[in-house]
Parts: C-alpha cells; structure tokens; sequence
C-alpha cells in the first residue's frame, strides 16, 4: 500500500481571528451531488490510498419464497479479494433502471441498505425481508444488489441479479376480450366482454404520443409504486368494473392514438393477463395549412384583488384556428422580452420539451391572461394539420389598456402570475373524464411542476 500524505495547514486557520475572510471547512461533493463536510479545525490529515483489484461482491440469485411475513430469498454472494464487507439491498427493477449509473446505485444501496456484512455467503444463504420493509408483488420483476466495501470502509462497486416473483394462483382462467365500439374527434368508447372466471376489471388509457402502456410504465411506473403493468392498470383504472360494459373516454385530442390497458382479476382479486387495445381519434382538421388568428377585446380588460392583497390586471385572448387546424397552441409574452430572442420564447411556450394535456388545443380558446396595465404583448401560436405538419408562427401585437381603464372582473377564476416573462392561464389539478380512466401526466406550466390524475 503506497500512501501520499499532505499536512493541512488550513486547519490552523481556525485560530486566527479573521473567520470571516479565511476558509475553515473542508467540503467534499460526490458525482451524485451530495456534499460531505468537516471542520478543518478537527482534521489531522488527508491522505489518498490506493486499493489493487475490484471492490464487488457478485451476488447470485438461486429462488424466491412469499411467507406470511414477508418473504425469503436464497441467493448467493462472493467477495472479490481486495472487499471486506458488503451492503445488500432490493427494489423493483423498474426503480432500479432509473438509477443510470453505479454511483446512483451505490448511494441506494448504502443509504437503504442492510448494514455491513463481513462474511461472504459463497455456499448460499437465505435471506429474510419482512412486508414492512419490501412488499413483493406477484409476477413482478426485483432486483437485488450488493455494495462492496474496501479496507477503508468506502463503498465501491455494486453487484446486481434479477428475479421474478411467481404468478398468484389464479381461480380459473380469467379473461376479457374487447372491442372500439365508436370513434370521434375527442372520445371513444371501448365495449369490454368477460369470461365467467373474471369477476372484474380494471381499464385506462395512455396516450401513445407520451409511450403508451410500456413507456409510461419505464418512466413512471416506479414513481407511482407500480411493480408491474397490471398492477399499474389497476392503480390508475380505480374503477372496478364488472360484467359486458361499453366505457367511453372523453376530452381527449383528436387524430391521437391511444392504448388502453385493460386488466381482470379472479374473485380474490388476483390479477390475469393484461390485453391492450389500440384506437385513434378522428383528425378534427385537414392537409392543408393550420392557421390561427388571435383577437384581444379591449373592453375585457380586468382587475381583482391577489391573495397578497396586491391589485392584479387580466386581458381576455381568444384563439381561433382555421378548418385545417387538428391541433395547436397558444401562449403570451411580454413584446420586449420577446423581441429579444423571440426563438427562445417560441420554443419554451409552443414547443415544449415536456408537453402536458394542457399543451395543446382544439375549437375556439377564449381565457383570461394575467397580464400588466399599459404594456405591449405578443399572443402567439401554432397549428398543425391532419398529416402532423405544423404551420407558420402566428403573432398579434396588442397593448392593455391604462389601469384606470380596468373593470372589476366578477365571477371567473383569475389566471397565474406572470412568470419569465410569459403569462400563464390557470389550469385545475385534475382532469374529468367519464367513466374511462387515464393515465396521469407530470405538467409543468408557469415554472411549477404538478401531477394530475
């Protein structure tokens, strides 16, 4: 072992009066972000070592039981050479995915870990996880990992095996079948059949243009606690339906594809395979170019009253797109923020990174916009056709009349604050749809990030 040591002389700074100019921590910051500090006053010295061969203690999986209590698996874990002890831990494996790197997954592993263990087990050993600390769903992908600890105590390399819990046993066989019984511009309505060994049924839908039922699973799935597509289904269908019944999805977008998942369960409750079904809205526009014209009524120009108390100021905008028009969006921003760098501005308000289903529009938009008294704005939007092909940029110039001007607005929701510039509408927190479930959705508008079921 090769040690380099350095004295460090900052340390005596502590002593010295002057705290205020000269440094007196010594802050180490991880890959992952996270920040370990000490006082410099308490540290004797720094050294780096160095460690020959990997640190990883392979782990292998040999089965899995479900028990009252929890669950036991036997697997099997072998130190390399230069690791002295190791944590164990398991999750789902779609959380594990989301952990893109070892440094991530180490910081798991140490952080929700067992505690260190010394011995190896290379013969097998069994390994108990009581229900309160891991719940196992049936038919769900786990995955156990270890971390390797060296001489100096540091957590180095991970290991990782993949399992599968067993299927529950299932009361029969049972099924659904289905079939899209009508389609229109924004809903659609799915008849679902069950046989006699399903006693129910759970269905939602995802939006393909966000992943549909695998993608939204991959990304979302773990977030929400989800081990397993039915489980997932089940979790956002929250209706459980019985029985040949027709269930229709409104305020959807049209000429948008859709999957929607479709689960049953046996008469204790047990889940059976999944069946997707596939359909698209009727496109609400045509193939030639998507148009759509802002118009800004002076006389619906409000004031009301801010939960701060202070006096805020709303305009009305109204949108209007041309028959070509299957979808679009709008947006408004200050004129001078806008001016200067207006492809930063179209971007971030009509082309999103991270669309939302208040992204975009259909039929005439007609919103009160927070805005400012006595102030210049663009309302711009976009629209895009039946074919996907996006139009040219729309932009009406309008400025808000003077505050004088300013009726009490009466009666309608007030929008958000104004943020970076761009005026934000309001949105509610959740979506009504009848009867069809769907999926649930991250949004971020106005700078604040929310979910909605």
């Amino acid at each position: 072992m090769k040690n380099l040591y350095f004295t460090i002389v900052f340390a005596l700074l502590a002593l010295v009066g002057n705290a205020q100019t000269n440094p007196n921590r010594v802050l180490v910051r991880d890959v992952n972000g996270a920040m370990t500090g000490y006082l410099a006053e308490r540290i004797d010295s720094i050294f780096f070592g160095k460690v020959e061969g990997k640190v990883v203690a392979e782990i292998t999986f040999d089965s899995f039981t479900k028990t009252d209590e929890g669950a036991e698996i036997q697997c099997k874990v072998k130190n390399s050479p230069a690791c002295k002890g190791f944590k164990l831990a398991c999750v789902a494996t779609n959380v594990a995915k989301n952990m893109t790197t070892e440094a991530q997954k180490a910081n798991y592993i140490d952080k929700y870990g067992t505690p260190v263990m010394y011995d190896d087990f290379s013969n097998g050993a069994k390994v108990t996880i009581p229900s309160a600390d891991q719940k196992f769903v049936d038919d769900s992908e786990y995955t156990l990992m270890t971390l390797g600890f060296d001489e100096y105590g540091i957590g180095c390399g991970v290991s990782e095996v993949t399992f599968k819990t067993p299927k529950a046993a299932l009361a029969g066989n049972p099924t659904v079948t289905a079939e899209v019984s009508e389609v229109t511009t924004t809903s659609f309505k799915i008849t679902v059949t069950p046989n006699e060994d399903c006693y129910g049924y759970y269905a939602c839908a995802f939006d393909v243009a966000s992943g549909g039922i695998l993608g939204t699973f991959n990304t979302m799935g773990s977030f929400f606690g989800f081990a397993n597509v039915g489980d997932m289904i089940k979790g956002w269908g929250s209706i459980e339906h019985s029985g040949v019944e027709t269930i229709e999805w409104k305020n959807q977008e049209p000429g948008s594809e859709y999957e929607v998942g479709i689960v049953p369960v046996d008469m204790n409750g047990n889940l059976g395979d999944y069946i997707i079904v596939k359909v698209k809205t009727v496109g609400a526009g045509g193939d030639g170019a998507a148009l759509v014209s802002a118009e800004v009524p002076a006389e619906e120009f409000y004031k009301y009253t801010a939960e701060d108390q202070t006096i805020q100021y709303v305009q009305r905008v109204i949108f209007t797109p041309n028959d070509q028009t299957n979808i679009y969006r709008d947006g408004l921003v200050e004129a001078d923020e806008y001016d200067k760098d207006p492809e930063f501005y179209n971007n971030i308000v009509l082309f999103p990174e991270q669309t939302t289903i208040y992204t975009n529009h259909t039929g005439v938009d007609s919103f009160l916009w927070n805005v400012k008294a006595s102030t210049r704005y663009y309302a711009i939007s976009v629209g895009q056709n039946n074919k996907g092909e996006w139009g040219e940029i729309c932009k009406f110039e309008f400025t808000t009349p003077d505050a004088s001007k300013a009726e009490w607005l009466q009666g309608e929701a007030k929008p958000k604050a104004v943020v970076a510039g761009v005026s934000a509408r309001q949105y509610s927190a959740t979506t009504t749809v009848s009867k069809g479930a769907v999926a649930p959705k991250t949004l971020v508008k106005g700078g604040i990030t929310m979910t909605v079921k």
